[in-house]
């Protein structure tokens, strides 16, 4: 397990707009393994930034994909270090506080397992000294929606819009000054909405667990056929398989088969199946269907596919009448 921080600085001054080039889209670090979040407000948050917050969330929500951050601020939430580990991981907090870069706007504070890709929690942290004018030498935050961002202040909204980037999984823009999660932000300026590239890099982070594709296999008799399911989507582990027999050869006997993998396993999840038999039987084809349920109950669309046990070669044609002396079995083994 790994902790990353991912910081939106504010630069001394005024940025340069000039000279920018678009350019790759931002990266995608890790994914929620709930079906929502909620953003809420420590009170240590003015009234008046709620609607630019709710603003930004309806942002990310607009996008269509399988996740949602659902704003909640009629009752507000405690501050970090006084949740309990499971709320905290279904509430994403924001709250005043002392960045330990002073030149940052806000932090997300992100959770993450790198390698599974799965987020784990995330919540935000204000510079105190940018809000209600609590430090008058410091760039002031504003929480206006007007259109027009006052050009001594920072535009809320943006701030926000970006952070919450962070919260679901999205790493800083270094160069493409277009979007949202590019890395600054200065004094009048805004960014309120999504560019191309951060709406396509979100909805394919958070596609609906499904499965994309399992080949028809074929193999000799009584050696392990493998088989790959390619999904799509970051299913929560452990993951269960559901293999329902449809359609058993003549002659055989076959059953329903349950596995499961029980940690992360990157696309495609493999399975083997076997036709036991003492003597060789003429080629046989078997039709089943799958799905997967993942920890939190998701069960992914059902795939039929078939499998297919050859007669080894150099035995008897396919229409020699040799019958096996003893129970011919289909088996699935993980």
């Amino acid at each position: 397990m790994k902790s990353h921080l991912i910081r939106s600085v504010l630069a001394a001054g005024v940025m340069a707009w000039a000279g920018m080039t678009h350019a790759a889209p931002p990266e995608f670090l890790a994914k929620w393994q709930i079906d929502s979040v909620i953003v809420g407000m420590h009170t240590s948050i003015p009234t008046a930034c709620m609607q630019p917050t709710a603003n930004a969330v309806s942002t990310w929500n607009a996008v269509g994909a399988n996740f949602l951050l659902f704003p909640d601020f009629i009752a507000p939430q405690p501050r970090v270090a006084e949740q309990t580990q499971a709320y905290n991981y279904k509430n994403v907090t924001i709250e005043d506080g002392t960045p330990a870069n002073p030149l940052a706007l806000m932090v997300a504070k992100v959770t993450m397992d790198v390698t599974a890709k799965v987020l784990q929690n995330a919540d935000i942290v204000v510079d105190k000294r940018r809000i209600g004018n609590n430090d008058p030498t410091q760039i002031q935050l504003s929480c206006s929606t007007a259109a027009d961002v006052p050009p001594a202040l920072v535009d809320w909204e943006s701030a926000i819009l970006h952070e919450l980037g962070h919260v679901v999984g999205i790493n800083d823009s270094q160069s493409d000054i277009g979007c949202s999660m590019y890395f600054e932000l200065g004094p009048g300026q805004k960014q309120r909405s999504l560019c191309p590239d951060e709406k396509q890099v979100y909805i394919d982070a958070y596609k609906p667990f499904k499965i994309v594709s399992l080949a028809n296999v074929t193999g000799p008799q009584n050696v392990a056929i493998p088989a790959q399911i390619f999904y799509e989507g970051i299913p929560r582990f452990p993951v269960q398989r559901k293999t329902k027999i449809i359609e058993c050869a003549s002659g055989w006997t076959c059953s329903d088969y349950n596995g499961a993998y029980s940690t992360y396993t990157a696309s495609p999840l493999t399975f083997n199946f076997k036709c036991t038999n003492s003597s060789p039987l003429p080629t046989a084809t078997f039709k089943w269907r799958t799905t997967l349920t993942d920890a939190n109950g998701k069960v992914t669309n059902a795939v039929d596919h078939t499998s297919t046990c050859t007669r080894p070669a150099g035995t008897k044609a396919e229409g020699s009448d040799a019958v096996s002396g003893g129970i011919n079995r289909v088996i699935i083994t993980d």
